[in-house]
């Protein structure tokens, strides 16, 4: 049996340990783990560490989406922060995110 690592609700908002959990969920690939450890990663950098709290508070969608512990729900963040990245190059890119955070 693989270590616990999300406990209460306030495991659900350290960034640290959603990405290292991400290879306690079953069905998950080793390629599957990486890429959602990076999407977490990559989210927590752009959001910044208190993303989550607020989100909880505020009702953010994506919050709920990275919360989910489901291989289908990490494949989708890894996706989508894929799919963010592919823009910072864009002119518009940080009044965007800033609006998000």
């Amino acid at each position: 049996m693989k270590d616990r690592i999300l406990g209460g609700f306030a495991d659900y908002q350290d960034w640290d340990k959603l990405i290292a959990d991400c290879s306690n969920i079953e069905g998950m690939t080793k390629s599957g783990i990486e890429e959602a450890q990076l999407g977490l990663a990559y989210f927590r950098e752009l959001f910044g560490k208190d993303f989550l709290e607020k989100g909880f508070h505020e009702r953010h969608p994506l919050t709920w989406e990275i919360i989910n512990r489901t291989p289908l729900s990490r494949g989708a963040i890894a996706w989508l922060a894929k799919a963010v990245k592919s823009l910072e190059g864009q002119e518009e890119f940080q009044n965007i995110t800033k609006k998000k955070k």
